[in-house]
């Protein structure tokens, strides 16, 4: 056979394979629109009541809520979209529940078909055209839960024990429990109500809302976090809004290029960045220390004690009657409203800067480039600032 042949005969061969796959992937695109649909399938499950149970699989959406009962009751739903139910129920048979029982534990494991088992264009379309795989469950309020999962949808309310979830790529939803709580969940919404226990997270790409909780240790990256109505706070984050509110107790925040707001709290400890805003409203103080750079730190009806260390920002601080504070700073221009019932002594040293305390019946002392302020107004308070290169403004502010 001439070489011409060969040629003209694959040519042929190619352009029907090219037809027949053509033909496919049209009759597919036409069932998508016009020929799918959606089954389900359940399967109940019900096992004497444990203590430990831990749940794995991927891509699914699991609800557990704890119940009087002594038994663990719930089922599974498959729900597939194919074009026939026949077709559905041979994909269903392909995700199988694995369970092991144990003297006082149960593990379930979800096992669904790899997309490489069908056809081209189910594959290319898997993660929209993937089965919906939910697992319902009721289990006694003192079990202690652990999931395992990837790409699921998590909900848990009423159970009054630890729980532990490693996760990623999917939204955990936890309300109304007990006991210490950790969540590992990169990719999501983390969302916590009513939590009496600690709580602890990995979500350097999840948004955070708890509101209610004895403590909690986050580390976080980009994405919002609100925390409102916590007695303990250890967060670490990079770039992401920060917005705290009822905080009692003792606090950690450390983070860069973002903004910090923190409402109606009483608390000490320490917040840290650079480039970061930071806005409060209504902070108690046991004692705070701020260390900031590069964005401004303003502080509404602040009381009691704290110690600012800033470069490169502006400063306003309204200062309550028994306020104790100590600022150090460079590059910055700093305003302080005094109570009108503030009293006690006050150091204010500039150094290539300005002082201006002419809203106060008070002189200023100083010679050259350094501006130097000593008086008491009779009281037991400190109000002790140090600037380089920067501006000091004393007010009285009346009630």
């Amino acid at each position: 056979m001439k070489a011409r042949d060969v040629i003209l005969a694959i040519l042929i061969i190619a352009f029907g394979l090219s037809i027949k796959y053509a033909r496919s992937i049209k009759e597919e695109i036409s069932a998508i629109f016009h020929g799918k649909e959606t089954f389900d399938f359940e399967e109940a499950l019900s096992f004497d009541g444990r203590n430990y149970i831990q749940i794995e699989g991927k891509s699914l959406n699991i609800t557990l809520e704890g119940w009087d009962g002594d038994r663990i009751e719930g089922k599974l739903i498959k729900s597939v979209y194919a074009f026939s139910r026949e077709d559905a129920e041979e994909f269903a048979k392909e995700i199988k529940l694995e369970r092991e029982l144990g003297k006082d534990s149960l593990k379930l494991r979800i096992l669904s078909p790899s997309s490489f088992e069908y056809s081209f264009f189910f594959k290319f379309f898997w993660y929209k055209f993937s089965p919906d795989i939910t697992l319902n469950l009721k289990v006694p309020k003192k079990s202690s839960i652990r999931i395992i999962s990837e790409h699921s949808d998590i909900d848990i309310s009423g159970v009054k024990n630890s729980s532990e979830i490693e996760n990623t790529h999917g939204n955990i939803k936890i309300m109304d429990c007990e006991g210490n709580l950790s969540i590992k969940n990169p990719h999501g919404d983390i969302e916590v109500k009513n939590l009496k226990g600690d709580i602890k997270i990995f979500s350097p790409h999840s948004s955070v809302n708890i509101e209610g909780a004895s403590s909690a240790e986050i580390e976080a990256g980009f994405e919002d976090i609100n925390l409102k109505n916590l007695k303990n706070l250890k967060l670490i984050t990079k770039h992401a809004p920060v917005e705290i509110s009822e905080i009692n107790g003792e606090i950690y925040i450390e983070n860069k290029h973002s903004e910090v707001r923190i409402k109606d709290s009483k608390l000490k400890g320490k917040i840290e960045g650079e480039h970061l805003e930071i806005d409060g409203d209504g902070i108690m103080s046991e004692e705070l220390q701020i260390v900031n750079s590069y964005e401004p730190i303003i502080l509404r009806n602040f009381s009691g004690k704290g110690k600012i260390y800033s470069r490169h920002n502006e400063i306003e601080i309204d200062v309550g009657k028994g306020s104790n504070l100590e600022i150090e700073c460079e590059y910055s221009d700093i305003t302080l409203n005094l109570d009108e019932e503030w009293k006690g002594e006050i150091s204010l040293d500039a150094y290539q800067g300005e002082v201006d305390v002419s809203n106060l019946p008070l002189n200023i002392e100083g010679e050259g480039t350094r501006k130097i302020f000593r008086a008491n107004l009779g009281g037991n308070n400190i109000l002790s600032v140090k600037t380089t290169y920067g501006k000091i403004l004393i007010n009285k502010r009346v009630r």
